[in-house]
């Protein structure tokens, strides 16, 4: 987990300081108590992700689906490039987000 998260931020992060991306990797792998812990906004800027924004309406539409699917053990897929999930996407299973807005 440390060796993947440390190559994600050396790849993608503008954080150039190896101390820095260590003291951050540490507590995304050690530091919560489980995989389903989320790191919110807030959070995510007091570990150090400075660059951390808020997502715009449609994607906190999508994750909030995907998390709402996640815990019902079902993962939605989407059509590639697609930001946008199919109208019905969820709402078998009484998934209140699964619109996005579309209706």
């Amino acid at each position: 987990s440390e060796a993947y998260a440390r190559g994600i931020m050396l790849r993608w992060s503008p954080i150039d300081s190896n101390d820095t991306i260590d003291n951050i990797v540490e507590k995304l792998v050690w530091g919560y108590p489980d995989h389903g812990h989320i790191i919110d906004l807030a959070e995510a800027r007091s570990i150090g992700l400075s660059n951390a924004k808020e997502l715009d309406a449609t994607l906190e539409c999508l994750c909030e689906s995907l998390i709402a699917s996640q815990s019902e053990g079902i993962v939605k897929s989407y059509a590639p490039g697609s930001t946008t999930p199919p109208e019905s996407a969820g709402a078998e299973n009484g998934n209140e987000n699964a619109n996005c807005g579309n209706g």
